[in-house]
C-alpha cells in the first residue's frame, strides 16, 4: 500500500490501520523511538514507509 512512499504521515497510518488520530500518533512515536534507538534520524509526525511495513 505504501510501496513508493519514503515517509508516511499520521493520516496515511489512520487509513491503513483504520485507527483514530491519537492511536496513529502513538504508532508513529513508537516506531520513531525504535528508529532513534537504532541510530536513525526521524521526522516528527512521519515514519519511514519501509519501516512501517
Amino acid at each position: 500500500m505504501v510501496d513508493n512512499i519514503i515517509f508516511i504521515s499520521v493520516k496515511d497510518i489512520m487509513k491503513t490501520l483504520s485507527v483514530s488520530e491519537s492511536k496513529a500518533y502513538s504508532v508513529v512515536r513508537q516506531l520513531n523511538k525504535e528508529l532513534t534507538e537504532q541510530g536513525y534520524m526521524v521526522i516528527p509526525g512521519k515514519v519511514s514507509g519501509k519501516y512501517f511495513e
